[in-house]
């Protein structure tokens, strides 16, 4: 038997502008939420959103140029990629 575990990426589009973003590790996602505890307002919680986003690949000054509710939403979909569809690397 044999289990593999693949890098996977999700495929941004943000004004026509293409970027490729890798799902967080698990260590990823518990540094996530250490800082998520940590942030004592909504803005620091995006900003650690944003932090995060922009070490997975998608650079913030792009991320400034989502609309509130489209960033929310990818907030979502990264933080339950089993419901989502993500690519293999």
């Amino acid at each position: 038997m044999k289990f593999e575990s693949k890098k996977k990426f999700l495929d941004i589009n943000v004004d026509g502008k293409e970027f490729k973003m890798s799902l967080p590790t698990v260590g990823e996602s518990e540094e996530l939420e250490d800082l998520l505890e940590k942030a004592q307002t909504n803005k620091e919680k995006i900003n650690v959103y944003r932090n995060l986003f922009e070490r997975l690949g998608f650079p913030i000054e792009d991320q400034k140029k989502m609309d509130s509710q489209d960033f929310f939403e990818l907030i979502k979909f990264v933080l339950n990629p089993k419901k989502n569809s993500a690519t293999d690397s």
